[in-house]
């Protein structure tokens, strides 16, 4: 038979596969011209009865966008943010503000609409309520408009091993379930949200044509013999890039974990913790400068960072410097073959969840950087989602040079800072910085740093961007008080303070180092630094000291698998780590 004449009969088959009707099944007929089938070819019909069971998945690529920022949803009470006209009455009900459901196909008059209906939901944030939308569709831009109203109905939360599930419970379209046989539910997993399907059983039918039937056609229209795909590269157990930030190709930062995949007579691995800093084109050497409180002993972390990180598979769990104890379920793995890098950063940089204090935002180069555009990534290449549940996070204190604690030798002096001496001790250390507990003004001689960062920008044109922390003591009742200050644009003296916290501090012994503690921290601060500072006392000197803080549900991070991180790393024409 001709090959145009059973395609032409293919495309006029009544009934529907996967995706509809097969009205664009294979060339059009008049490609084929005159060519024939050989001997041997045939063309069978297929009836299937699909999701008997009623399966249930989700897509590792579908991650619903919220308001205000527009990331990706980071829980399920995030997703709910999106009420459309549920909360507001007057709002114009878009793609904003509602939740994609599904598109079923709809004839469209008008040609700058899409040839569908969209169906949307928005959330009542403070119940269980839904509204059900219908939108057209923009052709220019995929946007949503003219939102009407189908339907109102309820959604339930539930948890489900690792996860939890948000479900449609009553009032779901019918229109999208008759025509695409599933329902929409949102799946929060590892720091994000995914979307997925319900599947309703269906029945589907198939024209197929048999293997030397393909071969014939596939020479008539020159398409190139498929090649047997070869299997990616295998990586060890652990080989993942943590962190990476990027300025430049002359400023960067890269954190790589790398095991040899062979485990000792216990089942543990180790892992390198390797970096690279690079600051105005050279390679900054790295030292640790620290000491953890394992439990039993201070353990100085090596500055080489070998076998740094010690962990199991199954159960997961992992530490880090002897003192950080981790556990975590499975990573969400997604596979990156031949994706574009750009787009893959982009969709890092909304993700909604932090690793710690890390912002996913600021996650590696800009999306638009050339040499990112253009790279993809090989075979082999994965992206995983992971939550680590913190089980112990160690005191530490930090040896640098800077990180021993200096006082003022007066209440108002005008001796420069590098000038000041070390504090002799702990009671040194709080007797010099009485802060206003006994009247008097309040400025940097007489409270002591804890902690800063950098705004945005400046709050005032009289200050700097950088907001500062401070405390101040009274030994009588070991009281504590901290501070909220400014900088001056013109001297970048310590004013404004605003005392935010009042509280008590204690001291005790660990491994013969004494440690002042404090019974709170205040939360903006805690928030922002993601550590409770303390002070040490050890071998005649006072240091700066710091416990991090246990994060309410956990550490999120994405890592890139070696075969990605290399890719990535080369195409960039950056050092290795």
């Amino acid at each position: 038979e001709k090959m145009a004449d059973v395609v032409a009969e293919i495309r006029a088959f009544p009934l529907a596969d996967y995706n509809g009707l097969p009205t664009d099944w294979g060339p059009p007929p008049a490609l084929l011209g005159e060519a024939v089938f050989p001997a041997g070819a045939t063309l069978s019909t297929r009836e299937q009865v699909q999701s008997v069971g009623g399966t249930e998945h989700y897509y590792l690529l579908d991650k619903p966008r919220v308001l205000p920022a527009f990331k990706q949803a980071a829980t399920l009470e995030a997703l709910k943010t999106m009420t459309g006209n549920f909360v507001d009455t007057a709002a114009v009900v878009t793609g904003s503000n509602t939740v994609y459901l599904e598109d079923v196909p709809a004839t469209q008059a008008d040609p700058a609409l899409r040839a569908l209906r969209r169906f949307r939901a928005g959330f009542d944030p403070a119940g269980n309520a839904v509204r059900f939308f219908a939108c057209d569709v923009r052709v220019s831009d995929n946007g949503s408009q003219n939102c009407t109203t189908v339907g109102d109905g309820t959604s339930t939360i539930a948890a489900r091993n690792d996860s939890r599930v948000l479900t449609f419970t009553a009032g779901y379209p019918a229109e999208p379930v008759a025509s695409v046989k599933r329902r929409r539910f949102f799946v929060e997993r590892d720091g994000v949200v995914f979307g997925g399907y319900a599947d309703v059983q269906r029945t589907v039918y198939q024209k197929r044509i048999n293997t030397p039937a393909w071969i014939a056609m596939r020479d008539q229209l020159g398409i190139p013999a498929h090649t047997d795909p070869m299997a990616p590269p295998v990586n060890p157990p652990l080989d993942i890039l943590r962190r990476f930030t990027y300025l430049d190709a002359n400023n960067y930062f890269l954190r790589r974990f790398v095991s040899d995949g062979v485990a000792d007579a216990t089942g543990h691995y180790t892992a390198d913790d390797k970096r690279v800093n690079v600051i105005g084109g050279v390679r900054q050497p790295f030292h640790f400068n620290t000491e953890f409180w394992t439990g039993t002993d201070w353990y100085a972390c090596p500055d080489d960072l070998v076998g740094t990180l010690r962990y199991t598979l199954n159960p997961r769990s992992s530490s880090y410097c002897r003192a950080f104890n981790d556990t975590s379920p499975g990573p969400v793995t997604v596979t990156l073959d031949g994706r574009n890098m750009a787009e893959v950063i982009q969709d890092i940089r909304w993700y909604p969840s932090k690793d710690g204090t890390f912002d996913y935002s600021i996650y590696g180069p800009s999306p638009g950087t050339p040499l990112l555009q253009a790279g993809t990534f090989p075979r082999g290449s994965t992206m995983s989602y992971q939550r680590n549940d913190q089980a112990r996070e160690p005191e530490q204190v930090f040896l640098g040079a800077t990180d021993r604690v200096r006082v003022a030798p007066a209440a108002q002096t005008p001796v420069p800072f590098e000038m000041w001496p070390f504090a002799a001790d702990l009671e040194d250390m709080i007797a010099r910085n009485p802060g206003n507990f006994f009247g008097g003004a309040l400025n940097g001689s007489v409270t002591l740093h804890v902690h800063s960062y950098f705004a945005a920008s400046a709050p005032d044109p009289a200050y700097t961007n950088e907001i500062g922390y401070r405390v101040a003591f009274d030994a009588n009742g070991q009281k504590a008080r901290f501070f909220r200050h400014n900088r001056t644009a013109a001297q970048n003296f310590t004013t404004n303070y605003v005392a935010i916290l009042d509280t008590t501090y204690t001291m005790e012994t660990l491994g013969g180092y004494r440690v002042l503690r404090f019974a709170q921290i205040p939360a903006e601060m805690l928030d922002q630094g993601g550590f409770q500072r303390l002070f040490v006392q050890r071998a005649g000197e006072v240091r700066y000291a710091a416990q991090t803080r246990i994060f309410p549900g956990g550490l999120h991070s994405i890592r890139f698998n070696g075969v990605a991180t290399d890719a990535l790393v080369d195409q960039l024409g950056l050092v290795r780590p």
